[in-house]
């Protein structure tokens, strides 16, 4: 496609999409003005513009001139500026884990310390890749932070000389810098390497897999073009190892192969078809012998779980979150605040998109225009809610058809001089707008005492801050996590795999001089007769409610206390292995009952420990019996009747009543629930009446709120 100049009309649509980017990025409109600014302000000039004539086709590239000088050494700097932004302080860019990325090291633990060949993994039915790389990385370094984090860095900065190989395939020397260049610094690549999550491969292996195609293609001899079809056979048929949203850009390779073959452009597709099935193979068998699909169907526009509206209104969301942001506030790895394309860049995506349609007789332009709409396809599959990671391969599409916008500006200017002087400033307003995006949330987590965000306030990063620097002073801990329900997550877990001598094989228990129960705060006032010696810590805000909360108590290990602590150790880590059954428990019933019938083979380990007994009753109620939810009612009974008499038991049962229609019986549990609340006095620090054990306040006494790792 050669770069052409549409004139005066092109400054005109730039202008007023810049301003509608900017204003429905960054205002906080009603939804009315903003629907009314992106079909008046986006939608219509911009179907004005695709019925102008052709553009006028330029002789030389727009391009050339001003970025085709770049010094070698310059084009360096950058690089190593790209991996320095990605890796500079990478155990400390985020203050704490997201709920995936706990996951996702909670089952790389277990699978460091046992391996097994199972290839779907979590209720979201995920392949391997992620899962087993982890396990390597978790079996060879220490840190869980470097753990989780160094892949999507890896990744993310392996995305940017692949991709300048592939535009140096169909455009000059200049345009593959720029892509190469916003594949560095642009928002959504940046952001997507700080997130472990299975969506990290995509880029790089979609680019990849392009770039094989283009060597098959582009083969001189037969044998290089057997080579090279295989080449590519078997690393598309792998890439489902990666991500469920794969199959979208192997479907669209297939479809390319296919109509080169049939265009006689292509020769050995026999040899691409089979290393293709041989890639697929491992899928294909596990989808045999662990069953696949139940995730997909129930997420999809077809499950009949969602609305009408709220299916609209994803697929909408999947969309504005591209450019503006997204309609409702939780879109899963979105953007802060605008789009995931600034408005420069989302200015650019949309002259772009109309050079693509005003030149979509051409080969290349059409398969563009195919390819956005097929890695699009996720976004109008699921019916659930936005998670970007399923729509991950459109990046690097939208930032090449946003190139193709720049260019076509640039060529609106008249000699090089012009042309270096607007590249310049678009691409600096760009880049200062990305990095803001990327930087600024992390500032505000760096000064958290000023901008309190999530992660400072998450329990159980505040439990870590108090573990980290216990195990500075002591050594590594007997860290008993598992007892907690499943809605704590795993975080503190992998946090602390680094010193945690309950599970790390590095560490023997035995010689440990503490240890760690972290349970909720109702069970203390029971368990300070049981541990005597034993500080706590409470991490809500004020007293606890009726729901209870994180507690954690640091136990010193004495002669007195070894031997239950030591039982403690071993019935936890049959606790443990329920959590790993738990995350497969969703999609299979035959596994389901068989976690099932694991829980109650574990109950002669509990029986007679009042503890114990609460914990293990407690798990029991988190399964899904029937509708009438009338077993998790006779399971929280049984924790209280058997157990300690906690107050956040009582209160389960009383929501779990009232769901049943027993309100009677709901009231009177709700009031037992906060006769049993555990009795708190100010002082210097927070204390419990009748016990004296030290709670320090929020974000006080040993509590820093700057990261520990």
């Amino acid at each position: 496609m050669k770069a052409g100049r549409w004139g005066p009309g092109t400054w005109a649509l730039a202008a007023l999409l810049l301003a509608s980017n900017i204003t429905l990025s960054y205002l906080p409109l009603p939804y009315g003005p903003k629907g009314i600014l992106v079909f008046g302000g986006i939608l219509a000039p911009f179907l004005l513009f695709l019925l102008l004539p052709p553009p006028t086709p330029l002789e030389s590239d727009p391009l050339e001139g001003p970025v085709g000088g770049i010094p070698p050494a310059f084009l360096c700097l950058s690089f190593a500026l790209a991996v320095l932004l990605r890796f500079a302080r990478l155990t400390q860019v985020s203050l704490w884990l997201t709920g995936d990325e706990a996951l996702h090291g909670f089952l790389a633990i277990g699978l460091a310390q046992k391996w097994t060949w199972q290839f779907f993994y979590t209720v979201g039915e995920h392949p391997p890749l992620l899962i087993w790389g982890l396990a390597l990385f978790f079996k060879e370094f220490q840190s869980p932070f470097f753990n989780l984090w160094f892949l999507p860095a890896f990744f993310s900065v392996l995305t940017i000389p692949t991709g300048f190989c592939l535009a140096c395939r169909f455009h000059c020397r200049a345009f593959a810098l720029l892509f190469a260049f916003l594949l560095a610094f642009s928002f959504w690549p940046l952001a997507a390497g700080r997130f472990c999550h299975q969506g990290l491969f995509l880029p790089f292996w979609e680019l990849s897999c392009l770039l094989g195609l283009v060597f098959w293609r582009e083969a001189a001899t037969p044998p290089a073009a057997r080579k090279w079809a295989t080449l590519l056979g078997l690393w598309a048929g792998l890439g489902t190892l990666t991500f469920t949203s794969w199959w979208v850009v192997l479907f669209l390779l297939a479809v390319t192969v296919g109509y080169l073959y049939w265009q006689k452009t292509l020769k050995n597709a026999s040899w691409f078809a089979a290393a293709l099935l041989m890639g697929l193979s491992p899928f294909l068998a596990a989808i045999f012998f662990e069953g696949y699909g139940h995730h997909l169907l129930d997420s999809s526009i077809g499950a009949g779980w969602f609305s009408s509206a709220h299916q609209w209104v994803t697929h909408a969301s999947y969309l504005t979150c591209l450019f503006w942001g997204p309609l409702e506030p939780d879109a899963s790895y979105g953007p802060c605040w605008g789009g995931m394309l600034n408005p420069v860049l989302a200015t650019c995506f949309f002259i772009g998109l109309a050079d693509l349609w005003s030149n979509r007789r051409q080969a290349p332009c059409a398969w563009l225009l195919l390819a956005l709409t097929g890695c699009l396809a996720p976004a109008f599959l699921a019916g659930d809610y936005v998670e970007l990671n399923r729509i991950i391969q459109v990046m690097p599409l939208l930032i090449w058809v946003s190139l193709l916008g720049l260019r076509r500006m640039a060529g609106e200017f008249q000699g090089p001089s012009l042309r270096r002087g607007f590249l310049a400033v678009l691409l600096a307003a760009s880049t200062v707008l990305d990095l803001n995006h990327y930087f600024m949330p992390l500032y505000r987590q760096w000064s958290s005492p000023f901008h309190p965000g999530p992660a400072v306030l998450n329990e159980n990063f505040r439990a870590y801050q108090i573990l980290r620097e216990t195990y500075r002073e002591k050594g590594p801990g007997v860290l008993l996590t598992g007892f907690l329900p499943l809605k704590y997550g795993h975080s503190l877990y992998v946090a602390t795999d680094s010193f945690n001598a309950s599970d790390n094989p590095r560490f023997p228990a035995g010689q440990a001089t503490w240890a760690c129960l972290a349970t909720n705060v109702d069970y203390v006032p029971f368990l300070s007769s049981r541990l005597p010696g034993a500080q706590w810590y409470w991490f809500g805000s004020g007293a606890p409610g009726a729901e209870g909360g994180l507690s954690i108590g640091l136990v010193p290990v004495t002669g007195s206390n070894r031997a239950l602590l030591d039982h403690w150790r071993e019935a936890e880590a049959l606790f443990h292995q329920l959590s790993l059954e738990a995350e497969r428990v969703f999609n299979s019933p035959e596994v389901f009952q068989q976690s099932l019938r694991d829980v109650f083979k574990i109950y002669p380990w509990v029986q007679g420990d009042p503890f114990l007994e609460s914990c293990y009753w407690e798990w029991v109620s988190q399964f899904y019996f029937d509708p009438s939810y009338g077993r998790n009612a006779q399971a929280l009974g049984l924790a209280l009747q058997r157990g300690y008499p906690a107050a956040h038991l009582y209160q389960r049962l009383s929501e779990i009543l009232a769901a049943e229609g027993k309100g009677a019986e709901s009231q009177k549990a709700h009031e037992e629930a906060l006769d049993n609340l555990p009795r708190f006095h100010l002082g210097p620090h927070l204390e419990m009446e009748d016990i004296g054990l030290p709670f320090p306040p929020e974000g006080k006494g040993r509590l820093s709120s700057a990261p520990i790792r």
